[in-house]
């Protein structure tokens, strides 16, 4: 890779001098010349140079004022002033406004190898400082993503936010209320496949102004979570809708895709404009392929609509794992049930068992098949309502299940944390924060799986880790509970004999340890 230089000089003499000479260098070129400041500003927007090198004294735009219009262009682009010796003081003086070095006229070609140089190792410094910074914006862009995505899928797959703190998270602080949309592909285009889709949403997304997060939900299928601010009524959010409707369906062509948009909720609630969104698009058409749930709700197909609240509140328990109180809720509904035909039954079942199968749409796909068509192929009414039941009670297991092996793995990192890192000053939320959760949250599952409160046993690995040195090292008493992460010996010490029965020196002495020389006893 080779680095620009502009020369800006009103002398064509030097101009050309600088020229000759720059193109005997391996890694600099030429990319251009003004013979003013004015004509070089222009080239400067054009040509983006790494380096300028310039006259301090020209017509039109002297060399100060030549370097705070570069500086606003680009601060990285370094320039050295050419100055005669009645100029050095104004040379000195543009280096402290930010010149990257002066050169006295005569110069020598060694002094100007030299100064440009030095200017390559400040460039490719500046470079490699930039690059790491844009990796560590894109680590940390990711990273926010990615929890992002983890609090949408808690609240829409469980309706629970109790592990995570919404405060920590820009995009829920930003907007009062959300939409979820429900993406359906139904059928590719022949040159696409499943991945081209989900690059195609995820990049026109991020390039969109709409307030959204993507995420995948199921091997065809996406979940779009659309923010509103408090001050966007029913009649802007409805627009607003339109707007994203045309947006997508641009997104969409070639392929053929079904939309069912949600209604404006809570963050807390959305879950419920999950189910909204999922139902909708269940119902679109090719003919009409976006279906926003409001629509259905106040038409003839009303009568596809469970009770919403009832039915949320059934899907909030398989959510959690609850099949008691799910199946409870379920058969509060049969009366309503028993009111239908078979056919309008037939099609409130179709919906549930919809909404049971998302439940457990992250997990194995060969799980979910094994109670699903029996569902679709009963008859009766009985028989519908029993297969409902094992679904419910399947998925709800099968959550459960799948959560508790979640959980066990959280709890898993945080003691793993607490072995590697015992001997710093620990806390329970610098945990809960590389765990992407909530600390209060945490700490409750963290007594429930261990039996142990966090300090408790924290403090329990840092008294056996001093154990450890005090059996195996010859390390002072105030040394050992610096090295296990106390910064005070005489609170060790205490801590120490509460936990073994003994003080430190009296378990060295018990065990027949020699103390080091000068050694301490804390009381």
């Amino acid at each position: 890779m080779k680095y620009k230089i502009l020369i800006v000089d009103d002398e064509m003499m030097v101009r050309e001098g600088l020229k000759v000479l720059i193109g005997t260098f391996d890694r600099w070129i030429c990319v251009g010349e003004a013979d003013n400041g004015v004509k070089a500003l222009q080239q400067i927007n054009q040509l983006q140079p790494d380096l300028v090198l310039s006259d301090i004294r020209m017509p039109e735009m002297d060399g100060l004022k030549l370097l705070e219009q570069i500086r606003s262009i680009d601060p990285e682009i370094l320039v050295i002033f050419l100055t005669g010796y009645p100029d050095f003081e104004y040379a000195q003086t543009a280096v402290k406004f930010g010149a990257f070095d002066y050169l006295l006229k005569p110069m020598r070609a060694q002094d100007i190898a030299e100064a440009i140089w030095k200017a390559e190792q400040k460039v490719e410094q500046n470079r490699y400082v930039r690059q790491k910074s844009l990796q560590m914006e894109k680590v940390a862009a990711d990273y926010e993503k990615s929890l992002s995505e983890r609090v949408v899928r808690e609240v829409i797959y469980s309706g629970s936010l109790e592990r995570f703190d919404l405060r920590e998270w820009p995009f829920f602080r930003m907007y009062a209320k959300v939409s979820v949309l429900n993406i359906i592909v139904e059928q590719l285009d022949a040159e696409e496949s499943s991945t081209d889709v989900s690059l195609t949403i995820d990049e026109r997304i991020s390039e969109s102004l709409f307030p959204l997060i993507a995420l995948k939900d199921g091997r065809d299928e996406w979940v779009l979570l659309m923010g509103w601010k408090d001050n966007e009524d029913d009649a802007l959010i409805s627009f607003r809708i339109q707007e994203l409707v045309q947006f997508l369906s641009q997104i969409a062509a070639p392929s053929i895709w079904k939309i069912g948009i949600g209604e404006a909720v809570a963050f807390e609630q959305a879950g419920l404009s999950y189910d909204q969104s999922k139902f909708a698009a269940y119902l679109a058409s090719r003919e009409k392929n976006v279906l926003i749930y409001h629509e259905i709700s106040g038409s003839d197909q009303s009568l596809l609509l469970l009770p919403i609240e009832q039915e949320f509140t059934i899907m909030k328990h398989v959510r959690k794992g609850e099949a008691d109180e799910a199946l409870v809720m379920l058969r509060r509904l049969e009366s309503h049930y028993r009111r239908m035909t078979l056919s309008e039954f037939t099609k409130h079942a179709l919906q549930l068992h919809v909404r049971l199968q998302n439940s457990i749409a992250q997990l194995e796909e060969k799980e979910k098949d094994r109670w699903m068509l029996p569902v679709l192929l009963s008859s009766s009414f009985h028989d519908m309502m029993q297969k409902l039941e094992e679904g419910i009670v399947f998925c709800a297991n099968r959550i459960l299940k799948h959560r508790n092996q979640q959980m066990n793995h959280v709890i898993q990192r945080a003691q793993s944390i607490v072995q590697s890192q015992y001997g710093t000053e620990l806390k329970l939320g610098d945990i809960a924060l590389k765990l992407g959760m909530n600390a209060s949250y945490l700490s409750t599952l963290f007594k429930q799986e261990t039996g142990a409160s966090f300090s408790d046993y924290l403090s329990r690995c840092r008294i056996e880790k001093s154990i450890e040195l005090l059996n195996h090292s010859n390390l002072k008493i105030y040394e050992v509970a610096q090295q296990v992460g106390y910064t005070d010996g005489r609170h060790f010490s205490q801590l120490f004999r509460k936990t073994v029965g003994m003080t430190p020196i009296e378990y060295r002495n018990k065990h027949n340890i020699t103390a080091p020389y000068g050694e301490i006893e804390y009381s």
